[in-house]
């Protein structure tokens, strides 16, 4: 599990890195780009398609390793998984409230994985995905 999360950290500390902060160049045109897409949705959709997919699935694909050789159990939503990975990142640099260093980077993805392996949640992980794949909706509380 040590080199799966070892691979993860590197994506997120290159993603993070990239974009570093609301004061550098680069993080405020992300922010920009962030704001853009929530009123032009053809930007929106470009942004997906040609910045966030490509830095997903790099990660997806350490993701379906992890499954593939048994580290990650194969009911996890890869999704939500991935975006547990980025989206801390994201509300860090558009708030401003938190910094987005190596430290950072590293308390998310500890949360993460000690999330991953715990047994309560891929339990009521797997009891929530029978119960969507029988159509019983469930409300939250």
């Amino acid at each position: 599990m040590n080199k799966l999360r070892d691979a993860v950290l590197l994506c997120l500390w290159v993603f993070n890195k990239y974009i570093a902060s609301v004061g550098t160049r680069t993080g405020r045109i992300f922010s920009q780009f962030l704001a853009e897409g929530q009123s032009d949705r053809e930007f929106a959709t470009l942004f997906r398609e040609r910045f966030v997919k490509p830095r997903s699935e790099a990660v997806g694909v350490i993701f379906d390793r992890g499954v593939k050789r048994g580290e990650i159990d194969r009911s996890l939503d890869r999704e939500l998984v991935l975006d547990l990975i980025y989206g801390p990142a994201i509300l860090r640099l558009t708030a401003g409230h938190a910094p987005l260093d190596r430290h950072a980077s590293e308390a998310v993805i500890s949360a993460l994985f000690a999330g991953l392996r715990d047994k309560t949640f891929k339990a009521d992980h797997a009891k929530r995905r029978k119960t969507q794949a029988q159509g019983i909706v469930r409300k939250s509380r």
